[in-house]
C-alpha cells in the first residue's frame, strides 16, 4: 500500500497553519488589551520610519560597496603603476650599464689608437709590412671606437623608447655594434702587436 505522501505534507502544513494563526490571534489579543490598558499605543508612524531606516541602511550599504569598488580599483591601478615603475627602472639600469661598458670599451679603444700612434713614430723608417699592420690597426681601433658610438646612440634611441612607454626588454640593449666593437679592438690590439714585433 503506497503512503499518500502528498496529503501528509498538505496535513503538516494545514496543521502548521492553525498553530500559527492561533498564535498570532493571541499576540493581537494581548497587544490589544495594553493598548486598552493605556501601557502602549500603536503609532502609525512607525511603519513610516522603519521604511525611512530601512531606505537609510540600504544607502549606506550602497555607498560602502561602491567604495570597495572605488578601493579595488585604485589598489589595482597602484599595482600596475608600481609594475610598470619597477620595468622602468630595469630597463634604465640595464641601460645605464650597458652605456658604462661602452664607455669603457670607447676609452679603451681611444688608448689604445694613441698608444699605437706613439708606437708608429718607432716603425716610421721599418719594414713596409709592419707599417701596413699599424695601419690596419689604427683602422680596426678607428672602427671599434665608431661601432662603439652606434652602440651607445641604439641604447640612448630603446631608453627614450622605454620612456614614451614601448615596451622593452632590459636585454634589447645589448647589440650587435657592442660586440662587433669588442673584437675590433681585440683585433686592433693583436695587429699593433703583431706590427711591432715584425
Amino acid at each position: 500500500m503506497a503512503v499518500p505522501w502528498l496529503r501528509a505534507l498538505d496535513l503538516t502544513i494545514g496543521i502548521v497553519d492553525l498553530v500559527r494563526r492561533r498564535k498570532i490571534k493571541h499576540l493581537s489579543e494581548e497587544q490589544a488589551a495594553l493598548v486598552e490598558r493605556g501601557l502602549e499605543t500603536f503609532d502609525p508612524s512607525d511603519t513610516s520610519i522603519a521604511g525611512v531606516v530601512d531606505e537609510a541602511v540600504k544607502q549606506a550599504l550602497s555607498r560602502d560597496a561602491r567604495r570597495m569598488e572605488l578601493e579595488r580599483v585604485r589598489l589595482e591601478a597602484d599595482r600596475l603603476r608600481a609594475e610598470r615603475t619597477a620595468r622602468m627602472e630595469a630597463i634604465r639600469q640595464a641601460g645605464d650599464r650597458e652605456l658604462g661598458r661602452l664607455r669603457l670599451l670607447t676609452a679603451v679603444a681611444v688608448a689604445s689608437w694613441i698608444g699605437t700612434l706613439l708606437a708608429a713614430v718607432r716603425l716610421a723608417s721599418g719594414a713596409v709590412g709592419a707599417r701596413v699592420a699599424m695601419g690596419g690597426a689604427w683602422m680596426l681601433l678607428l672602427g671599434a671606437i665608431a661601432l662603439s658610438f652606434a652602440a651607445q646612440a641604439r641604447v640612448a634611441e630603446i631608453l627614450a623608447q622605454a620612456a614614451e612607454g614601448a615596451a622593452v626588454k632590459p636585454s634589447a640593449m645589448r647589440s650587435v655594434f657592442g660586440q662587433m666593437a669588442i673584437a675590433f679592438v681585440i683585433a686592433g690590439l693583436a695587429m699593433a702587436g703583431l706590427a711591432i714585433l715584425v
